[in-house]
């Protein structure tokens, strides 16, 4: 078998590919996110989903889910 290269992500490395804000930006110009989840009384994947994608730096999330 062949090695793995394996490489372990650090905060220097992926702060590299992460770009800096400017300071004037807000929540409509930092990238806006639609979720399109869930089903009747099931939204938790949806919710995890949003949670992260503001974590990771997304200004505006939508969730679209069923109405209960």
């Amino acid at each position: 078998m062949a090695p793995h290269n394996i490489t372990t992500l650090t905060p220097d490395i992926v702060s590299k590919w992460i770009p800096t804000r400017h300071q004037a930006s807000h929540k409509g110009s930092v990238g806006k996110v639609a979720i399109l989840a869930g089903s009747n009384r099931m939204i938790g994947a949806a919710i995890l989903a949003a949670k992260a994608c503001l974590r990771v730096g997304a200004g505006l999330v939508y969730v679209l889910t069923i109405e209960d």
